[in-house]
């Protein structure tokens, strides 16, 4: 089989057309040693054009002290954030 069709990649998003709203999907706090950190979740995209979907794209946002903040979700994108990019 093609595995370049079941591994992520992380890329720069340069010619994209976001055909819905970013949805979150999991959460955790640290320290979790006690907590299986495995997840799922089914999602629906809904969207109003008819459009062929290549692929989707993955943000994350991290909470590090009270006030510190780093994110590439292009909702709360921190500046700086230049080596990281959706997955």
């Amino acid at each position: 089989p093609d595995r370049g069709l079941e591994t992520p990649f992380v890329v720069k998003l340069h010619n994209h057309a976001p055909l819905s709203a970013v949805l979150p999907v999991f959460a955790f706090e640290h320290p979790a040693a006690d907590e299986c950190l495995e997840r799922s979740i089914v999602l629906d995209f809904p969207f109003a054009v008819d459009a062929t979907v290549h692929g989707l794209a993955g943000y994350f946002e991290a909470q590090l002290f009270d006030d510190v903040m780093i994110s590439i979700n292009p909702a709360t994108f921190s500046d700086g954030m230049f080596s990281w990019f959706p997955l």
